[in-house]
């Protein structure tokens, strides 16, 4: 079975000639306040479904009423949509997640930054992104389709699983109705801010867990890479299952 999100980056990155290779190590970027805080209510979210689910298996009982108890579990049921939450991508908006991705990475890896800078030179991300996608039918310029496989992308680096074409919409659907609580959402300014950091992001961490496994270096790289999500989502994915419903404890 063959991974639809991180094996189609590794492809990628490998055709794009040698230069591509020497500098794949690409740090992911810190993530902005704003894009922290609307990944963590996806988080958040997971969270709730676990706890739904453990209501739902009776190992909760703090509703006195049966009325209250399904109030609880109403309020907590998985949520899921096919809504699209799409956003515009021009120069502009993607200059600007590069700039600074590439502004983090000289603050936090100031000798690899000039390696990493050198290797975005000349490569469209996005058309990157899009062709690394187009197996599960998700779409670049979209939040949820990309926050869904920033979230893939590192659960395949970390457990070298495999995410599965339903599984992926499945991760899309959970992801987007967590993110459609959120205000925030519905600013298309938002949107694109936060869908092309992490479309840089997930890039980032797609050619690198590529180019890491062909230099044998795929373990070193797994344990930091789940140090970053743990970091900057809060969210331990070594722990988590991809399902058809989505990610699940």
């Amino acid at each position: 079975m063959t991974k639809p999100i991180l094996a189609g980056l590794g492809l990628l990155m490998l055709a794009a000639g040698p230069a591509a290779a020497q500098d794949a190590y690409m740090s992911p970027m810190d993530f902005s306040t704003q894009s922290q805080a609307l990944t963590s209510s996806v988080i958040d979210g997971l969270s709730v479904e676990e706890t739904a689910r453990g209501e739902r298996r009776g190992r909760s009982a703090r509703a006195s009423t049966p009325r209250q108890r399904a109030a609880r579990t109403s309020a907590a049921t998985p949520r899921a949509s096919d809504a699209r939450l799409p956003f515009v991508s021009t120069p502009a908006s993607r200059k600007r997640a590069v700039d600074a991705y590439l502004a983090g990475v000289a603050r936090s890896s100031p000798k690899e930054a000039a390696a990493i800078t050198a290797g975005f030179q000349g490569r469209d991300i996005t058309g990157e992104m899009q062709a690394a996608m187009r197996k599960p039918g998700l779409d670049a310029n979209d939040t949820a389709d990309i926050m869904a496989t920033f979230l893939a992308i590192g659960w395949e680096t970390i457990t070298g699983g495999d995410a599965t074409q339903a599984q992926m919409k499945g991760l899309r659907r959970q992801v987007a109705g967590n993110l459609l609580v959120n205000p925030a959402m519905k600013n298309p300014d938002t949107r694109t801010r936060v869908g092309e950091e992490l479309k840089v992001s997930a890039f980032a961490v797609g050619t690198s867990a590529a180019a890491a496994k062909r230099d044998g270096r795929l373990e070193p790289f797994r344990r930091g890479i789940a140090q970053f999500y743990r970091q900057q989502t809060g969210l331990d994915l070594a722990r988590l299952r991809m399902t058809p419903a989505g990610l699940v404890p």
